[in-house]
């Protein structure tokens, strides 16, 4: 199937991930999808970093090196310059599960009614091996009382950020569910499944700061749930959680 040709942008965040940067420059520079701009924001790295992405010279469209407030921050000032009209994050020591996941994710939005699509990841242990897929075939509620989507995973239209906001500086390690939820939950936007694995996600990280994690969690939550829906979904996830979004490899 030809895809039309509809530019996408890939932002990578990073800082002092020197030994990170060079998996996933690679993945996002072998894709078989050629009308890609790759962005990277940097958050004014100290080690070799810098150097390395310098590497890489022109086939990175845009770099920036500079402080931040933090990952979210970061990702805002990828939106902000960002020329595609789609758009996905793919964050320093993730990388493309395989080198034509944009060509695929692309012709799924020749949909009309798509403004979002999110795949699978597989999941990758601090050994670099490979230990599960995360699938959520579809948005389940009792789901996102415990988890939510992986960002790594998703493409979406630019526009969405225009029309909808940029993600909420508030949040230091959710942002990126809140804003999912924002637009599902309030907007109403249309995201659908693609039977795709699209990253491989590497475990851990600054998101692995488990009680605040939760805490920003269960706070947004709150915003877009009613408290007897939350009693209701969490009691529900309770059973097969792990086998109902997980697959063991």
């Amino acid at each position: 199937m030809e895809t039309s040709k509809k530019k996408v942008t890939i932002v990578t965040i990073c800082k002092n991930a020197e030994n990170l940067m060079g998996q996933t420059i690679k993945s996002v520079l072998a894709q078989t999808y050629k009308d890609i701009e790759y962005i990277i924001i940097d958050g004014k790295s100290t080690d070799g970093t810098i150097g390395m992405i310098n590497q890489y010279g022109n086939k990175i469209a845009k770099f920036v090196s500079e402080q931040d407030l933090g990952i979210y921050d970061a990702m805002n000032k990828g939106i902000g310059l960002a020329t595609g009209e789609i758009i996905c994050f793919m964050n320093a020591g993730d990388k493309f599960h395989s080198k034509n996941v944009v060509e695929k994710i692309v012709e799924c939005f020749e949909s009309a009614d798509v403004e979002g699509i999110f795949g699978d990841v597989c999941l990758i242990d601090s050994e670099g091996k490979a230990v599960a897929i995360k699938r959520q075939k579809f948005i389940d509620d009792s789901f996102l009382m415990n988890d939510s989507i992986c960002h790594q995973s998703m493409f979406v239209k630019v526009k969405l950020f225009n029309q909808y906001g940029l993600f909420n500086l508030k949040y230091k390690l959710a942002a990126d569910l809140e804003w999912f939820l924002r637009v599902i939950r309030k907007f109403k936007v249309n995201f659908k499944h693609a039977d795709i694995v699209v990253a491989d996600y590497i475990l851990g990280g600054f998101s692995s700061d488990e009680i605040r994690y939760k805490k920003e969690h269960q706070e947004i939550i709150s915003l877009y749930y009613s408290f007897p829906k939350i009693v209701y979904l969490k009691l529900i996830s309770k059973f097969n959680r792990f086998s109902k979004f997980y697959q063991k490899i």
